[in-house]
């Protein structure tokens, strides 16, 4: 679940891993996360509006 005033604009689960898109109007948070003979790859984009 978002944390308050976030909504989740993207949100796909599959067999490859997972990807979700968080955004509150002027922050958007993007994390990206995969498997990969059992070590967890992830990487994580943080935006504000300006940057």
């Amino acid at each position: 679940m978002p944390k308050s005033g976030y909504r989740r604009t993207v949100d796909v689960e599959g067999s490859r891993g997972i990807d979700q898109e968080f955004e509150n109007g002027s922050h958007r948070s993007k994390i990206q996360a995969a498997c990969s003979n059992g070590v967890v790859q992830a990487q994580v984009e943080e935006e504000s509006a300006g940057d």
